[in-house]
């Protein structure tokens, strides 16, 4: 990553936004990144208690869920048009619209499904946005 990269970060860092000079970067936070692989890490004790056919499937599915916690969804600067903030949340509008974009994730708060976007404070969300905008028209 850039040494110029700006990131927001929700406020019980469950959600990273990160702007570089040539992407943008949504990413789980470092705290639930680091629960996940404490949570796996525990885990692999219990293996050894699974009946011996379903070990190697056990061992499968924490590599993925390891792998998936480091997932990072990214999309080009060069692919979005402009950066907003309406009603609550960061909005983008792109001019080459990924398979998935930033909008299409959600986190499970409490029950209660919220976009990803609308999870990072006013502040926060604003201040990324104006620097998006910045770069966009350098």
């Amino acid at each position: 990553m850039s040494s110029d990269s700006f990131t927001i970060t929700t406020s019980e860092n469950e959600v990273e936004l990160i702007l570089t000079d040539t992407e943008v970067i949504l990413q789980l936070g470092e705290k639930i990144r680091n629960e996940v692989r404490n949570e796996l890490e525990d885990a692999k004790d219990d293996i050894e208690d699974a009946p011996k056919f379903l070990r190697g499937f056990i061992r499968g599915v924490m590599r993925i869920a390891g792998k998936a916690a480091d997932l990072k969804l990214a999309c080009p600067v060069s692919d979005i048009a402009k950066a907003d903030y309406t009603n609550g949340t960061i909005v983008f509008t792109y001019s080459h619209k990924p398979k998935i974009a930033f909008e299409d994730i959600t986190v499970d708060e409490h029950d209660d499904k919220r976009p990803a976007l609308s999870l990072f404070t006013e502040a926060d969300s604003m201040e990324f946005v104006s620097r998006f905008n910045v770069l966009k028209h350098k």
